[in-house]
């Protein structure tokens, strides 16, 4: 007969997420706003994707996300978990391509990786997603 164990203790949530030193909410939506207008004016103004990640660094450096793992529980900075979400993308994306499940333009005539240029998008891309998914649900603090 198999046991059942909870997920998460409290809220009865599968994935109950916390974080400790959570920046204050309009900032962590202003940041988003600018990347978000980066994505599209670079092609036409300065990109400013490196003043982008700096900006991430300086609001996020002391963020922990704490989370429950079969029965204990565990933080990581929030900053290396969105760099872990974006590399496993780029990785799947180099897969992909590898696969010829579909190419980019640079990939005619052979695979070659995808540009690490593009973790960096990935990155940023999981900045805004984690955002608005904050900005719906809110952040909680740990107990």
């Amino acid at each position: 007969m198999r046991r059942s164990v909870p997920i998460s203790r409290g809220s009865g949530e599968i994935f109950d997420f916390r974080y400790s030193a959570y920046p204050e909410k309009w900032q962590t939506q202003v940041l988003a706003v600018a990347i978000y207008i980066n994505f599209f004016a670079h092609h036409w103004l300065p990109d400013v994707r490196l003043a982008l990640f700096a900006a991430i660094g300086l609001l996020f450096w002391r963020t922990r996300i704490h989370f429950l793992n079969w029965r204990k529980h565990r933080w990581m900075p929030l900053l290396l978990g969105w760099f872990l979400v974006a590399l496993f993308i780029w990785l799947a994306e180099n897969l992909a391509t590898f696969s010829n499940a579909w190419i980019y333009p640079d990939q005619k005539h052979g695979w070659q990786m995808v540009s690490p240029m593009k973790l960096g998008a990935w990155y940023l891309l999981m900045y805004i997603s984690f955002v608005l998914v904050a900005s719906v649900h809110g952040t909680r603090e740990p107990d």
